[in-house]
């Protein structure tokens, strides 16, 4: 069942928005993609359950928050294609470590996280420079790399916020 809520006026209309284009696109068409993308099953898995288990009932009308997060997280994986790719791959081969006999639960962890950091950071390093945005080079230049990344990431979780929390802002 969904939680309902309360909005503006102003909030429900952006949302309204929001929700209507969200139903342009089925979610079949969203996993498609974010498979295509080089995301594995797993974090396809995951979305799919945050998307699922997110409806909220606003005014007897279920909006499906979940689908708006996924449909803008995609958003972020376009304009950001190296980043993205980079952190998967990066992500898989850290995930390989919890293979290693014995202490695999241990470094695992670790792994996966190293892993998508790392290649994120290259991932996003390379698409900067196709790009033509070259940083300054050597220490200077991962920290603007890293400064990158983080702004990047932070406006994608502003984007989510802001569609659940304040959707007319969006518009």
């Amino acid at each position: 069942m969904a939680e309902a809520i309360r909005l503006t006026m102003d909030q429900e209309m952006a949302l309204m928005s929001m929700e209507s284009k969200a139903k342009q696109i089925s979610a079949l068409d969203i996993f498609n993609e974010l498979t295509s993308k080089g995301l594995s099953n797993e974090v396809i898995t995951a979305l799919k359950e945050i998307s699922l288990k997110t409806a909220k009932d606003i005014m007897g009308r279920t909006i499906e928050i979940g689908k708006i997060i996924l449909i803008k997280i995609l958003d972020f994986i376009k304009a950001n294609p190296g980043l993205a790719i980079g952190a998967a791959i990066g992500a898989a081969i850290g995930a390989l470590s919890f293979f290693i006999p014995f202490i695999g639960a241990f470094v695992g962890p670790l792994g996966t996280a190293l892993g998508a950091t790392i290649g994120g950071t290259i991932g996003n390093k390379i698409q900067n420079t196709k790009a033509g945005k070259l940083n300054s080079g050597g220490l200077a230049g991962e920290i603007e790399n890293a400064m990158d990344i983080a702004k990047k990431f932070f406006n994608l979780l502003k984007e989510i916020f802001l569609a659940i929390f304040k959707p007319e802002a969006l518009q």
